[in-house]
């Protein structure tokens, strides 16, 4: 047996070249790409010659005509190794037509060793063509099917380029707006938590100088100020609530706390001392001037104090009903209720300052 094999530098041969063997037989084809990736062999019998086709520069082409189907090609073979195929084949057509098994002078096998070939008449031969025109013929089919969905796909995608287009516009358009939005964000809650360090500082000296009023009054301002307004506002399911909230809420109680077991009474323990020192004072000292001091214990008895019920733990203090806020008061302060507008109490608290908080949010301190 006689192997030849493309050249890898020709075209279409780099990876997986052309190869023709050829024996006593007949000639055995490989061509990447053709009969499904198998090979093809074809006696003697059924090719009818055989041509090449070698340019002045370059491989050169082999071409098989056959019995009963299409030509067979072959490229990338150099000149000496195509004329040698063409003469090797061209002996065993000779021979085949002659009668004999052999090729007239090739001597591919052991002369030793005999073996005969039945030859194919010629409906077997037209039989074995026909099925591969079926094979080849389904091939082409499921090819077109193929090239057909894909037309479609590009067709359609020809026909709704617009909306298409307007579709990806839009929502890069949205993805870099909720970045923008999002990064400003990030950048407002960092320039946030900068100011309400600085107030924890200011909290700190004030505790190591006993300052409690002034603790105390630094305290109540670790407040995130999306608090605000908060007794008209429920949990947002889509933003919740800010992220620096629960931590600096946390961080106020404890620092009340030390300001609670500074030396002396703090200023709560103060003002909530006050009714009881009034009721003291509700039994007459002395005999003298009774009815002043019974006129004075009538109107000490008249006062009543209230406090904050919120689960936040405070409420704002506003110049009118729904108006400015002015402070925050928390739940551990007492305070006198003095008038109503609406749903809002006027209030006045322990310092004297006085503005109004929702009714809802009031309960009595007792």
């Amino acid at each position: 047996m006689k192997e030849f094999e493309a050249s890898r530098l020709s075209e279409g041969n780099k990876i997986m070249p052309n190869k023709i063997s050829i024996d006593d037989f007949g000639v055995t084809l490989k061509i990447p790409g053709a009969f499904s990736g198998k090979e093809k062999t074809l006696s003697f019998r059924e090719i009818s010659s055989v041509k090449i086709d070698s340019p002045m520069i370059g491989f050169s082409t082999v071409t098989f005509n056959t019995l009963g189907w299409d030509d067979l090609v072959a490229k990338g073979f150099s000149k000496e190794d195509a004329q040698e195929i063409k003469q090797l084949v061209q002996q065993g057509i000779s021979g085949a037509r002659s009668g004999g098994g052999q090729s007239g002078g090739g001597n591919f096998s052991n002369p030793q060793v005999i073996v005969q070939q039945t030859p194919k008449t010629a409906e077997q031969i037209l039989a074995e063509a026909e099925a591969e025109k079926v094979k080849h013929q389904i091939e082409m089919e499921k090819k077109a099917a193929r090239d057909k969905a894909d037309k479609e796909f590009f067709d359609s995608i020809k026909k709704n380029w617009k909306p298409i287009s307007i579709g990806v516009i839009v929502l890069i358009i949205g993805i870099s707006i909720f970045s923008f939005f999002k990064g400003n964000a990030k950048l407002d809650d960092a320039k946030l938590s900068q100011q309400l360090e600085q107030i924890e500082d200011k909290v700190k000296l004030a505790i190591q100088s006993g300052d409690k009023e002034k603790a105390l009054d630094l305290a109540n301002q670790l407040v995130h100020p999306s608090d605000e307004n908060m007794e008209s506002q429920k949990f947002d399911a889509w933003s919740g609530y800010p992220k620096y909230d629960e931590y600096w809420s946390k961080k106020r109680e404890q620092y009340k706390e030390q300001i609670m077991q500074l030396n002396g009474s703090t200023i709560i323990e103060s003002n909530q001392e006050q009714p009881q020192n009034k009721e003291i004072r509700t039994e007459p000292a002395v005999e003298i001037n009774n009815n002043a001091v019974s006129e004075e214990v009538s109107n000490v008895a008249k006062i009543v104090y209230y406090k904050v019920q919120d689960p936040d733990g405070y409420s704002n203090l506003r110049s009118s009903p729904n108006g400015e806020i002015i402070k925050k008061v928390y739940d551990t302060e007492t305070f006198e209720v003095i008038g109503t507008e609406g749903k809002f109490k006027k209030v006045r608290l322990s310092d004297g300052s006085e503005g109004f908080i929702h009714e809802s949010r009031i309960v009595s301190a007792e």
